[in-house]
């Protein structure tokens, strides 16, 4: 993919880990901005560094476009964390490419039989004008299995999940 200036690869570099919290402090999700902030500080950068969260990340042109964080929760759970598309760049099926990426690597990470699961407001993408994510993530597999208020008062979060291997 590097001809036409795309490529994608496991964050694992400090330099790569820094890339990454620029981006995703830059691209607040729906938390509000110090609950964010303080997730990614103090949650998801530390386990990525300490390899607790398996990170794919896609650039252009050495800019970070995409992100996808993963978390072993079980030996036979992976939870999608984040899954983020940088502005702009949401109507170019980079979304579904970064999907299947997302997917193979979570399928590496399971012993044999599993679930992948995740949460709307635990992953973001950027869909200014496509489905809500909830009919995104069913276009790939994931059912809907539950509500729950998880990190904001008062807002329910759809919990979604994808059995591997699929059914």
């Amino acid at each position: 993919m590097s001809k036409y200036g795309l490529r994608f690869d496991l964050v694992e570099t400090p330099r790569q880990i820094r890339q990454l919290g620029d981006f995703m402090r830059a691209n607040v999700g729906s938390y509000g901005m110090s609950r964010h902030q303080a997730w990614v500080d103090d949650v998801c950068l530390p386990g990525v560094e300490r390899g607790e969260r398996p990170t794919l990340a896609w650039w252009e042109h050495g800019r970070m476009i995409g992100d996808s964080v993963l978390k072993v929760v079980a030996p036979n759970i992976v939870e999608v964390k984040n899954f983020r598309i940088r502005d702009g760049y949401d109507r170019h099926s980079l979304g579904s490419v970064m999907m299947d990426y997302t997917m193979d690597e979570a399928v590496a990470l399971l012993d044999e039989r599993g679930a992948i699961s995740s949460d709307t407001n635990a992953i973001t993408v950027q869909l200014d004008t496509g489905p809500d994510l909830e009919t995104y993530f069913a276009s790939h597999h994931f059912v809907t299995v539950g509500k729950a208020e998880l990190y904001v008062p008062g807002r329910e979060e759809v919990i979604m999940q994808r059995t591997v291997p699929l059914q």
